[in-house]
């Protein structure tokens, strides 16, 4: 049965090139992963979350990990990111899903309902935050119409269209109706939330632990 309520789909791996093993790697005492699944279910609490993981035997350590919180996960492609997604679609049939990345342990909620407000209008191709890019890294949101994603022919992609899940409908604009969220702000411009590094956690959990990490709610239009 296909869900009328967009599911999350969130992206995860261990053999990260830049931070291997950083999905389950603590930021202030909590697994990177686990704070992203907090903030995502806060965000969408009637969406069902699924964390998509490759089949990689590098994987198991995480998806132990994600079945012993109850968390659904999903094994696919190991680098054609887009047959992932397309593959998990088949298992967990919604109308439109989120695609969520997970290393970014502090999105921001309001910008999830801002785009679901926006998709119920009209069921836009895509609703996003990052086309052209304003947001801070790590507040990224992108909610997709599983219809359009379903019509790419796959076998036309590029490598990097393969690898990140969205870039196709970036690259073709003019086919899809696309939808972004403006940014009203330009404190956090040049902020990163999102964790790449070692040391982009470390920063962070300094951050964090320290209160200077302001989250006040993000001015969208």
């Amino acid at each position: 049965m296909t869900s009328a309520e967009p599911y999350a789909f969130i992206q995860a791996r261990m053999n990260s090139s830049r931070y291997p093993g950083k999905s389950l790697a603590p930021l202030a005492g909590i697994p990177i992963i686990e704070r992203v699944i907090e903030r995502v279910n806060n965000a969408l609490p009637e969406s069902e979350v699924v964390v998509l993981t490759t089949r990689n035997r590098a994987e198991n350590p995480l998806v132990l990990h994600l079945e012993n919180q109850d968390v659904a996960v999903y094994r696919g492609h190991p680098t054609n990111v887009f047959h992932r997604f397309r593959s998990a679609l088949k298992e967990y049939p919604c109308s439109s899903f989120f695609r969520i990345c997970g290393d970014s342990p502090f999105l921001e909620p309001t910008l999830f309902q801002k785009a679901k407000d926006i998709y119920n209008i009209n069921k836009h191709d895509v609703v996003t935050n990052v086309c052209p890019r304003d947001f801070p890294a790590g507040k990224s949101v992108e909610l997709l119409n599983t219809n359009a994603f379903e019509r790419v022919n796959g076998a036309e992609l590029s490598e990097d269209q393969k690898e990140h899940v969205t870039k196709y409908f970036y690259d073709n604009q003019n086919s899809y109706s696309i939808i972004d969220i403006k940014y009203m702000g330009d404190k956090w411009a040049n902020k990163n939330f999102a964790v790449d590094t070692l040391s982009d956690l470390k920063r962070l959990e300094g951050e964090l632990e320290n209160g200077t990490l302001d989250e006040q709610m993000f001015e969208v239009q």
